[in-house]
This record gives structure tokens, C-alpha cells and sequence, in this order.
């Protein structure tokens, strides 16, 4: 992810927070993660670009997953 502009720590931060999360792990204990964190990670940087704060994009986050959850069960 170095290639990226997002060090390690920064990713563990975010999959603390609930903002990513890992798809599986390796036998070290790497995270791994799907294609679909890219879009992830390109929508934090913008929200965080718009003076968003981690907390308030996770929140928008679960917001948006909820609604999706509904529209899924109707």
C-alpha cells in the first residue's frame, strides 16, 4: 500500500475503526484485502479532503450499510 500514500499504520487505523476490512489473513498474520478497498480508500482521502473527520466517515459508512441492508431484505 506504500505505493499508495498510505503506510501501514494508517490501514491498521482504518480497519480499527471499521472504515476497511480485511478479507483474510495469511499465515504471518497479514491482512489481506479485496479489490473493492481501493474505492474504499479513494472515497476516505476525498472525504477527508471535504475536512471530514475519521469518525464521521465511518458513521456515514454505517449509515450508507444500513441502507443498503434494507433495500437488499425488500
Amino acid at each position: 500500500m506504500q505505493h499508495l500514500g498510505i503506510g501501514r499504520q494508517t490501514l491498521h487505523n482504518y480497519t480499527m475503526l471499521g472504515l476497511i476490512e480485511p478479507v483474510a489473513r495469511t499465515r504471518g498474520g497479514h491482512r489481506l484485502y479485496n479489490e473493492d478497498v481501493f474505492k474504499r480508500l479513494a472515497r476516505i482521502d476525498e472525504m477527508k479532503t471535504r475536512g471530514m473527520k475519521l469518525l464521521e466517515i465511518r458513521d456515514a459508512f454505517q449509515a450508507e450499510d444500513r441502507s443498503s441492508e434494507r433495500s437488499v431484505e425488500c
